[in-house]
């Protein structure tokens, strides 16, 4: 699985996903993939090979994606990251922003 740093997320829509992680009972990073696959799912429409058989969600009309379906949007999405910066910058500027220091503004 790739990781995936998101930044400059507005905070009205943070505290949307909390307070909808809190409602459902899980993690932030776990309701921001879900919240992800759903928006995917209206926007995108998959052969049967990646979509799953079950359904998601309070309204039971969701998909849920099978792990194959899973793998292959992240690839797209991601790609690669590509920084030229040193990695002891990187893993600091990390450190600043989780530890909200930084305010959503990325070190230069």
């Amino acid at each position: 699985m790739v990781n995936l740093t998101i930044r400059n997320i507005p905070d009205e829509i943070l505290k949307r996903i909390r307070i909808l992680a809190a409602k459902e009972r899980r993690s932030m990073n776990s309701e921001m993939l879900i919240v992800i696959e759903e928006g995917l799912s209206s926007k995108i429409s998959f052969d049967s090979a990646a979509t799953g058989t079950g359904f998601s969600g309070s309204s039971g009309n969701v998909p849920l994606l099978s792990c194959a379906g899973r793998e292959k949007i992240w690839t797209e999405l991601c790609g690669e990251w590509k920084d030229n910066r040193p990695t002891k910058d990187l893993v600091a500027e990390i450190a600043i922003l989780r530890a909200g220091g930084g305010e959503g503004e990325a070190l230069s």
